[in-house]
């Protein structure tokens, strides 16, 4: 089944941080099964989505990956498989993350994060992950939601133990605790956090809250950057408010909201209107030429981020932005 343009929603929010600002774009309906409180990933190889969803919908039936454009045009649906998991074990409810190779990193019911490939639904062997996230937060954890930091290759996992001490702690990609916990809801500690996403070059994270229904940008060290309700939102009849999980494609300007607002669950998507970037522009004077040569060979020496030099858009300035770069001058 396709995804199908429900409203064209026209209410304006606004992101502070950085002089951000976002507003509704559109808001399209799900042909899945069910979206229950399954995650919400974008491929930045394909541009395509990725949501998790369980077919039959309350434990009735297997989870999947439904594979959309984010025009809602119907790609693929892949079966997540079961090998590698222990019985009862599965991916829903905890969110998802994609990865620049295409593939999503997943969280199990029993903790353990896993790379799997997009395409095929199996665990990618030797892939990122495999590390359990329950021991280190600790007795009585049950997990969530996690993010995915692009620059660090960093988790932000969500302990949700219970209201109001939702907490956010971050993992390395081997496992080990790097900082937190700290309140994943700051100034709104009787919410319940459902997800997280990081947002590539500001540095900031958007949590998910399904109590008040909405977006809580904090900093990475639980600071409050500003709170955005969705329940003004005008989704049509029979729809509501209800975020399950969340996706950034910051170069594309956008912000996906996985919603379990309805019988099947819906997908709202947010442009995000900011200060303009001309790529490849890295010394800052409108223009790509021979000029930005140096600064951006610096960049690469010194390990720094800058979103004119990151030519590929993956969230990092490397090596594997060299050759877009040189094409670049090229044109």
């Amino acid at each position: 089944m396709k995804y199908k343009l429900h409203a064209l929603i026209m209410v304006s929010l606004l992101w502070m941080t950085s002089g951000v600002t976002a507003q509704t774009e559109l808001q399209f309906d799900g042909g899945f099964t069910t979206i229950n409180d399954g995650g919400i990933a974008y491929l930045s190889n394909t541009g395509n989505l990725a949501i998790i969803t369980q077919q039959g919908g309350g434990g009735g039936g297997p989870t999947r990956l439904d594979i959309y454009t984010p025009a809602g045009n119907f790609v693929q649906i892949v079966q997540l498989s079961t090998v590698g998991l222990q019985v009862g074990e599965d991916f829903l409810d905890n969110g998802l993350a994609g990865l620049p190779n295409g593939n999503v990193i997943a969280l199990t019911t029993l903790g353990n994060v896993h790379e799997v490939n997009s395409a095929t639904g199996m665990i990618v062997p030797g892939g990122y992950g495999g590390f359990n996230v329950l021991a280190a937060l600790g007795a009585g954890a049950e997990t969530s939601g996690f993010g995915h930091d692009p620059l660090t290759n960093n988790l932000w996992v969500i302990n949700d133990n219970g209201n109001p001490f939702d907490t956010l702690t971050e993992f390395s990609d081997t496992g080990t605790v790097v900082s937190g916990p700290f309140f994943a809801l700051p100034g709104n500690l009787n919410g319940d956090a459902e997800a997280v996403s990081f947002v590539p070059g500001l540095q900031t994270m958007f949590v998910a809250e399904d109590d008040t229904n909405s977006l809580i940008e904090i900093t990475t060290t639980g600071g409050l950057v500003q709170t955005l309700s969705l329940t003004t939102l005008t989704l049509g009849s029979g729809l509501f408010v209800d975020p399950a999980g969340i996706a950034t494609d910051f170069a594309g300007g956008r912000v996906f909201v996985s919603n379990k607002g309805d019988n099947n669950g819906n997908v709202m998507v947010f442009s995000v209107i900011g200060d303009q970037v001309l790529v490849g522009d890295i010394n800052l004077d409108g223009v790509v030429d021979l000029n930005d040569v140096r600064p951006f060979v610096t960049l690469l020496n010194s390990g720094g981020f800058q979103a004119e030099a990151d030519i590929n858009q993956d969230g990092s300035v490397n090596l594997m932005d060299v050759a877009p770069f040189v094409s670049l001058l090229a044109n």
